[in-house]
C-alpha cells in the first residue's frame, strides 16, 4: 500500500468515527432522563396487586431473604453504604412524594437507581434484583423492612 492510499484510509476511518460519534451523541440526545418523579413502579397486576402480596407476605421468610440476598451488607449497620435498616419502614413513606412505603420499597429493590437517597451513591446496589430474588421473597422482604 502507498504513503498516498495509507493517508487516504487513515482520513476515510477518521471520517467514519466522526460521523459514527455525530451520531450516536444525536441518537443518545433524543432519550429523555429518568422523570425521579415519575409514578412509582408498576407490574402487570398494578401496585395494588403488590400491596395485597406484602400484606400476605412472611415476615420470619423476609428476615431471611434480607440475609440470603446480601441486603446486611450494606444496610445492617448505621452510616453504611446504604441507608441503615433500622427505621427504614418509617423513612419508606415519606421518602418520595406519591409513593406509600411498599411502592417506594419495591421500587427501591427492583430498580434502585431510579431514586438515590441523598448522601448515597447510586450504583452501588444490585441492578438485577428483579432477576435474581423470587416474587414471594421479594414480598417477604418488603413486609420484613416495613416493620424495622
Amino acid at each position: 500500500m502507498s504513503s498516498n492510499s495509507t493517508r487516504l484510509f487513515v482520513a476515510v476511518a477518521v471520517i467514519f468515527i466522526a460521523l459514527s460519534i455525530i451520531g450516536a451523541t444525536y441518537v443518545l440526545s433524543q432519550v429523555p432522563p429518568p422523570n425521579p418523579t415519575a409514578a412509582p413502579a408498576r407490574t402487570a397486576g398494578g401496585m395494588a396487586d403488590i400491596e395485597s402480596h406484602v400484606e400476605q407476605a412472611d415476615l420470619a421468610q423476609g428476615e431471611k431473604a434480607f440475609s440470603q440476598f446480601g441486603c446486611t451488607a450494606c444496610h445492617g449497620t448505621p452510616n453504611g453504604v446504604g441507608p441503615y435498616v433500622v427505621g427504614l419502614g418509617v423513612r419508606a413513606g415519606s421518602r418520595r412524594p406519591g409513593y406509600n412505603a411498599v411502592a417506594y420499597l419495591y421500587e427501591s429493590i427492583v430498580n434502585p437507581d431510579t431514586y438515590i437517597v441523598p448522601d448515597y451513591s447510586p450504583r452501588l446496589m444490585p441492578q438485577n434484583f428483579k432477576q435474581t430474588i423470587p416474587e414471594d421473597q421479594l414480598y417477604d422482604l418488603i413486609a420484613w423492612l416495613l416493620k424495622q
